[in-house]
Protein backbone atom coordinates (compact mmCIF):
# COMPACT_ATOMS: atom_id res chain seq x y z
CA UNK A 1 0.00 0.00 0.00
CA UNK A 2 3.02 2.28 0.66
CA UNK A 3 3.98 1.96 -2.84
CA UNK A 4 0.99 2.99 -4.12
CA UNK A 5 0.15 5.88 -2.21
CA UNK A 6 3.84 7.56 -3.10
CA UNK A 7 2.91 6.69 -6.95
CA UNK A 8 -0.32 9.02 -6.25
CA UNK A 9 1.60 11.63 -4.76
CA UNK A 10 3.87 11.53 -7.19
CA UNK A 11 1.92 11.79 -9.74
CA UNK A 12 -0.61 14.17 -8.06
CA UNK A 13 2.95 16.39 -7.35
CA UNK A 14 4.54 16.43 -10.96
CA UNK A 15 0.97 17.60 -11.88
CA UNK A 16 0.71 20.40 -9.20
CA UNK A 17 4.28 21.68 -10.49
CA UNK A 18 3.92 21.40 -13.97
CA UNK A 19 0.23 22.49 -14.02
CA UNK A 20 -0.71 20.39 -17.13
CA UNK A 21 -3.97 20.69 -18.20
CA UNK A 22 -4.10 17.54 -20.14
CA UNK A 23 -2.82 13.75 -19.76
CA UNK A 24 -1.67 10.97 -21.79
CA UNK A 25 -2.26 7.53 -20.30
CA UNK A 26 -1.24 4.51 -22.01
CA UNK A 27 -4.79 2.16 -22.55
CA UNK A 28 -5.14 -1.04 -20.67
CA UNK A 29 -3.29 -4.27 -21.68
CA UNK A 30 -3.53 -7.67 -19.88
CA UNK A 31 -0.02 -8.96 -18.40
CA UNK A 32 0.22 -12.71 -17.97
CA UNK A 33 -1.03 -13.44 -14.66
CA UNK A 34 -4.01 -12.43 -12.60
CA UNK A 35 -1.77 -11.09 -10.11
CA UNK A 36 -0.07 -8.70 -12.81
CA UNK A 37 -3.22 -7.40 -14.13
CA UNK A 38 -4.64 -6.61 -10.54
CA UNK A 39 -1.55 -4.70 -9.57
CA UNK A 40 -1.85 -3.06 -12.96
CA UNK A 41 -5.08 -2.07 -12.46
CA UNK A 42 -4.62 -0.28 -8.64
CA UNK A 43 -1.56 1.43 -10.30
CA UNK A 44 -3.75 3.05 -13.35
CA UNK A 45 -6.46 4.02 -10.78
CA UNK A 46 -4.49 5.89 -8.59
CA UNK A 47 -3.22 7.69 -11.62
CA UNK A 48 -6.51 8.15 -13.44
CA UNK A 49 -7.53 9.52 -9.43
CA UNK A 50 -4.45 12.09 -9.08
CA UNK A 51 -5.72 13.00 -13.07
CA UNK A 52 -9.06 13.71 -11.93
CA UNK A 53 -8.14 15.66 -8.83
CA UNK A 54 -6.01 17.65 -10.91
CA UNK A 55 -8.82 18.27 -13.13
CA UNK A 56 -6.52 17.95 -16.13
CA UNK A 57 -8.13 16.40 -18.96
CA UNK A 58 -6.88 12.36 -20.07
CA UNK A 59 -6.14 10.75 -23.36
CA UNK A 60 -5.59 7.54 -23.49
CA UNK A 61 -3.43 5.89 -26.59
CA UNK A 62 -2.91 2.42 -27.37
CA UNK A 63 0.78 1.21 -26.17
CA UNK A 64 1.65 1.07 -29.82
CA UNK A 65 0.54 4.28 -30.52
CA UNK A 66 2.99 5.87 -27.37
CA UNK A 67 6.05 3.93 -28.78
CA UNK A 68 5.35 4.79 -32.30
CA UNK A 69 4.88 8.99 -31.60
CA UNK A 70 7.87 8.72 -28.70
CA UNK A 71 10.45 6.54 -30.94
CA UNK A 72 8.96 6.77 -34.06
CA UNK A 73 8.57 2.27 -33.93
CA UNK A 74 5.51 0.94 -32.43
CA UNK A 75 7.24 -2.09 -31.69
CA UNK A 76 9.90 -0.34 -29.27
CA UNK A 77 11.74 -1.94 -26.40
CA UNK A 78 11.07 -0.88 -23.03
CA UNK A 79 14.60 0.38 -22.81
CA UNK A 80 14.05 2.29 -26.44
CA UNK A 81 11.22 4.59 -25.02
CA UNK A 82 13.32 4.79 -21.56
CA UNK A 83 16.21 6.60 -23.86
CA UNK A 84 13.91 8.70 -25.78
CA UNK A 85 12.00 9.88 -23.11
CA UNK A 86 15.51 10.60 -21.27
CA UNK A 87 16.67 12.63 -23.87
CA UNK A 88 13.27 14.21 -24.97
CA UNK A 89 13.08 15.75 -21.31
CA UNK A 90 16.37 16.78 -21.19
CA UNK A 91 17.50 14.43 -18.40
CA UNK A 92 21.18 13.51 -18.03
CA UNK A 93 20.19 10.13 -16.77
CA UNK A 94 16.93 7.98 -16.98
CA UNK A 95 15.95 8.16 -12.68
CA UNK A 96 12.47 7.14 -11.64
CA UNK A 97 12.89 9.05 -8.60
CA UNK A 98 12.65 12.48 -10.84
CA UNK A 99 9.17 11.54 -11.43
CA UNK A 100 8.47 9.49 -8.08
CA UNK A 101 10.36 10.67 -4.86
CA UNK A 102 10.89 8.25 -2.60
CA UNK A 103 10.45 5.25 -4.93
CA UNK A 104 12.93 2.44 -5.21
CA UNK A 105 12.89 -0.40 -7.42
Amino acid sequence: MERITLIHAGVAEVLRTTGATCVAVETPFFARSAHSTLVLGHVRGVILLAIHQAGAFLHEYAPRQVKSAVVGNGAASKEQVQFMVTRLLGLAEANREVLIPGYTH
